[in-house]
């Protein structure tokens, strides 16, 4: 539910909040073993450009961390790109 309502905020950029499907698509199809977080406020308010460059490679970067047993802080790889050793 914390997911959902994070984007119901009135600052939430409408070009993000249509990214979200595919985002959500990803991470079901490519998660495989990888438990991973999705905060949807991040992705609500985070810069459009850097989310959009960062879901080319989600797919490979959420299996990498399920061959490794590793969580991935999905919101926060795409707004930072955070998370890749």
């Amino acid at each position: 539910m914390k997911f959902i309502t994070g984007f119901l905020r009135s600052d939430a950029k409408p070009e993000n909040i249509r990214l979200i499907p595919k985002v959500l698509e990803v991470t079901d199809s490519a998660a495989g073993s990888a438990i991973h977080r999705i905060d949807g406020t991040e992705i609500a308010l985070g810069d459009t450009k850097t989310i959009q460059d960062n879901m080319k490679i989600l797919s490979q970067v959420l299996e990498n961390a399920g061959v490794k047993n590793q969580a991935l802080d999905v919101s926060g790889f795409l707004t930072k790109n955070i998370n890749l050793d």
